[in-house]
């Protein structure tokens, strides 16, 4: 005779001796360091940007921001290396104009991503451009240098940190503007705007065009002059310094250096917060302004649709400029 509720019986007292197990709560974000990357070297407006969110981001973010450096083509090793990183927050990028928007206008065959195929969390800040030489050099104005260049077309050089980095690009656009050939002048790559500078202030090339925040120790040490700003109205560094609109190229105004922070599409909504925190804190963190106000850099943190909308604007711009000044390969 069998007895099933003795098996039932069983059933459910080895039931009760098993522990039960819970499902594994997800840690939140961030529960570890993140790394965020600069497609240029160390010293330039972009790594001088990362590191300071890194350095007054990471106690708003609750985890320390690890600053790497992956350098090559302008910026665009670094930054398909976040376009095809794992979308989790870990890796984030402080997106530069040069690879983010100019590569994907001027050279949208070679350049491995479009200018939307990130995930744009904010806009953390802005420079004008500077066109500068030595500071012992016989040119006072962006005048004075353009009738150099004129007279004596191929012999005068520039510094760039890359054919399509923005200083590079800003060089260009100045020969351009002035109704020179864009190779009225050679231009000589280095690998970051530090390298470029020490370029300038030894005298291996002629002139270079900088962000504001790159060239701000030179001017301030005597060993750099400016001769030329984009921005149209004073600025702290170069109060006196002709201005593009006064030089009569006035198209140069255009011409603007920004960090913004971008990760690989696909981030979700809980790392888009976060880093959105991050950024409005660091908008009335006075530390962080007065660090970038230091180096001649204007914060202005954006929201993502405002920042989307921004970048849309100079990735069209350069399109523009592009096909009107025959730059890139199409």
């Amino acid at each position: 005779m069998t007895h099933p509720t003795i098996g039932r019986r069983a059933a459910l007292a080895g039931l009760a001796a098993t522990p039960l197990v819970r499902p594994a709560r997800a840690q939140a974000y961030p529960s570890r360091p993140v790394t965020l990357v600069v497609g240029f070297g160390a010293g330039g407006a972009t790594d001088l940007g990362a590191r300071l969110l890194a350095n007054h981001g990471q106690r708003h973010l609750g985890q320390p921001i690890v600053v790497e450096n992956r350098v090559g083509a302008s910026g665009v090793v670094g930054t398909d290396f976040v376009r095809r990183a794992r979308p989790d927050g870990y890796t984030m990028l402080m997106s530069r104009g040069a690879p983010a928007t100019i590569s994907p206008a001027l050279e949208p065959r070679t350049t491995p991503y479009k200018w939307d195929d990130f995930t744009i969390i904010g806009l953390s800040d802005v420079n004008a451009l500077c066109v500068c030489v030595k500071a012992d050099a016989p040119y006072r104005t962006g005048a004075d240098l353009i009738d150099a260049i004129r007279s004596r077309p191929g012999q005068l050089n520039y510094a760039s940190s890359g054919p399509l980095s923005l200083i590079g690009l800003a060089s260009k656009m100045f020969l351009w503007a002035a109704g020179l050939p864009v190779d009225a002048a050679v231009e000589i790559p280095f690998r970051s705007g530090a390298e470029t500078m020490t370029a300038v202030i030894s005298g291996q090339v002629d002139f270079a065009s900088f962000n504001l925040s790159e060239a701000a120790p030179g001017l301030s040490a005597g060993t750099l002059r400016a001769i030329l700003v984009t921005v149209p109205d004073p600025f702290p560094g170069v109060a006196g310094v002709q201005t593009a609109r006064e030089a009569g190229l006035p198209v140069l105004e255009n011409l603007v250096g920004w960090n913004a922070l971008v990760g690989p599409l696909g981030l979700p909504e809980e790392v888009v917060a976060k880093w959105t925190g991050v950024l409005s804190a660091l908008k009335d963190d006075p530390e962080w302004n007065a660090g970038h106000r230091r180096i001649g850099n204007i914060p202005r943190v954006l929201e993502r649709e405002a920042t989307t909308a921004f970048m849309r604007e100079q990735y069209e711009l350069y399109v523009r400029l592009g096909r009107e000044a025959k730059l890139g390969a199409g």
